[in-house]
C-alpha cells in the first residue's frame, strides 16, 4: 500500500482550454460568498495573474447584482444617499437571513488562442430580471457614474469587458473579457549594466 501523497501546488498555464460551472442555491447563498473561491481559482492560471484585480471586479459586479438585485429584489435607487445606503445594506442582511428560495448559477468558459485567450463568464439567477433597453440610457462616460452611490456596475462591466449581453428576461448576463501575454518592456535591460 502506498501512502497517500499531497499535491505540490502550482500554477497552471493558460493555453488549455477549461470550463467551470457553479450553481449556489438558497442556503449556499446565505452561506458562502463564491468570490474568493473564483478569484482564487484564476490567480492559479499564471497568464490571468495580471489581470486578477480586473476579473475579481468583473466577477465581483455580477455576482452582487445577481444576488442583490435578482435573488434578493433590492433596488439600487435606495442607495441615492448615504441614509439610503445604509438602509439598503440593513435591508440586504435581513433579506439573505430570510433566504429560502433562490440561486445563481456562474459559468467561466476559458479559451486559448496565440496571443492570450478569452474567459467568457455568465451569472444567471432566479430573479425576475429587468427589462435590458433601461440600460440603452446608460451613461458611461469618465466620471459619469464615479459620483453616484448607485448604478455605476453596468458601466464598469462595459469597460472592463469586450462584450456585455443581457438574455431575456433580464436575469442572464454574459461577458467576455479577452486578454493577452504579458508583453516585455523594450525599456526594461535585464543581465548586464549598459
Amino acid at each position: 500500500m502506498r501512502p497517500y501523497q499531497l499535491a505540490t501546488p502550482h500554477t497552471a498555464h493558460c493555453d488549455s482550454e477549461w470550463h467551470i460551472d457553479l450553481h449556489l442555491d438558497a442556503a449556499a447563498l446565505r452561506d458562502l460568498d463564491p468570490r474568493p473561491l473564483i478569484a482564487h481559482l484564476l490567480n492559479e492560471v499564471e497568464a490571468l495573474q495580471s489581470h486578477r484585480e480586473r476579473l475579481y471586479t468583473v466577477l465581483a459586479e455580477l455576482f452582487s447584482n445577481a444576488l442583490d438585485h435578482g435573488v434578493l429584489g433590492l433596488d439600487s435607487a435606495m442607495k441615492s444617499d448615504a441614509e439610503g445606503f445604509d438602509a439598503y445594506y440593513r435591508l440586504r442582511a435581513e433579506r439573505l437571513r430570510a433566504l429560502r428560495d433562490g440561486w445563481i448559477r456562474l459559468s467561466l468558459n476559458h479559451r486559448p488562442d496565440r496571443e492570450g485567450g478569452r474567459l467568457m463568464i455568465q451569472m444567471q439567477d432566479s430573479g425576475e430580471g429587468f427589462n435590458p433597453t433601461l440600460l440603452k440610457g446608460c451613461r458611461c462616460e469618465l466620471g459619469a457614474a464615479d459620483e453616484k452611490l448607485s448604478g455605476r456596475g453596468f458601466c464598469l462591466l462595459r469597460e472592463l469587458c469586450d462584450s456585455v449581453m443581457v438574455f431575456p428576461p433580464g436575469n442572464h448576463i454574459e461577458v467576455v473579457y479577452t486578454w493577452r501575454h504579458a508583453q516585455t518592456d523594450p525599456q526594461v535591460k535585464t543581465g548586464a549594466a549598459s
